[in-house]
């Protein structure tokens, strides 16, 4: 049965009944279930939304789909050609029975990893669930249905199109928009890695990370309303599979421009965050993937690519000290936040509303 036909209200309540351990749920005519079957109900139900998210919720995405996110990104976050934002976390976890340390990671906890793409509009896209927390350093992307499908062409991404002003002949792949975590592709952009003096390349860090931030906020929307990705849980990890997929759809359906805000400025606020995974696949990187990234630095340097504020945001002062990187992602952060709470505020002013898809 799942929850979602389940039409009886239930009440919680601590009372003691023969044949029952700790608190009962009893619906209004007065039947009961013990903690153990309630648990179960509500695995099953977690268990039925995960088959109907894979069945319904994440289909696999087709060239319109694609080219929808695209134009959201260019719009909002002046990142054109952009299929999404990619990031991955670990969920903390209780160390299994006779697991050993599958699940232990180099942050020294165990957990499972969500890896996910997210939309302009904080949407989860595309999540990939229940890699073991000490695959973090590797595999990870490789061995998901996404990066499966990405290197195998496979998932429907429209040709190469031109950066918005540009000639057709300087077409560009579609690309998705990650951290130094990942490997560089045709199909997706890190930043320029170690200290960068050269301003081209410095703006086009910064407007990578800018577009690269929505999956960041994300994250941090989805764990400031279920906080339970803040705890250790301690169920078995194919629940916590359940459990967090159905948190991600939830998500998806609760979506809200005031919300949005509310909670990213919450998260900041208290410091609270999701903790990264580590490397997710090999640095070696092509010449073609190396060409991509250079036109995209070139584009945003552009006077059809810039925007205003960009060079205040990154001076071209050779001697400027380059600041360490938790920094500039502390700062970056913030930044962001307050783009995205101006530009959420102004879409309600305008009576515009975000599309919210299951």
């Amino acid at each position: 049965m799942c929850l979602a036909n389940v039409s009886h209200t239930f009440l919680v309540e601590d009372e003691e009944v023969p044949g029952h351990r700790g608190f009962i749920c009893k619906p209004c005519f007065c039947l009961s279930f013990g903690a153990d079957n309630c648990q179960e109900l509500c695995l099953h139900g977690l268990q039925c939304n995960r088959n109907r998210y894979d069945e319904a919720v994440s289909p696999t995405p087709t060239e319109d789909t694609w080219r929808e996110i695209a134009n959201g990104f260019w719009e909002k976050w002046n990142f054109p050609n952009c299929l999404g934002a990619l990031d991955g976390k670990h969920v903390q976890i209780e160390k299994p029975a006779n697991s050993g340390s599958q699940y232990f990671n180099y942050l020294k906890f165990f957990s499972i990893v969500l890896l996910a793409l997210v939309d302009a509009d904080y949407r989860f896209r595309v999540i990939h669930v229940g890699d073991y927390g000490r695959s973090s350093d590797g595999g990870v992307y490789a061995g998901s249905a996404l990066g499966i499908g990405m290197e195998g062409g496979t998932l429907h991404v429209p040709p190469n199109a031109p950066l918005p002003g540009a000639v057709e002949e300087d077409a560009l792949p579609y690309v998705m928009v990650a951290d130094a975590a990942f490997p560089l592709k045709t199909y997706m952009m890190r930043p320029y890695p170690g200290p960068v003096n050269n301003h081209h390349m410095r703006i086009y860090n910064y407007r990578l990370s800018r577009a690269r931030m929505v999956v960041e906020n994300a994250f941090g929307i989805l764990a400031t309303r279920w906080r339970v990705l803040y705890t250790r849980i301690s169920v078995q990890p194919k629940n916590v599979d359940a459990i967090v997929i159905a948190c991600c759809i939830l998500h998806n359906y609760l979506l809200s421009p005031t919300d949005n805000v509310r909670l990213m400025e919450e998260a900041e606020a208290h410091g609270r965050r999701m903790r990264r995974i580590g490397n997710v696949g090999g640095h070696r990187t092509s010449n073609d993937a190396r060409a991509v990234r250079q036109k995209f630095c070139e584009f945003f340097n552009s006077p059809e690519g810039s925007v205003h504020w960009q060079d205040r945001m990154r001076r071209s002062d050779g001697a400027e000290a380059e600041p360490c990187a938790a920094h500039t992602e502390d700062v970056e952060r913030s930044s962001f936040i307050k783009t995205a709470a101006q530009l959420i505020r102004q879409s309600e002013r305008s009576g515009a509303e975000m599309h919210v898809v299951g």
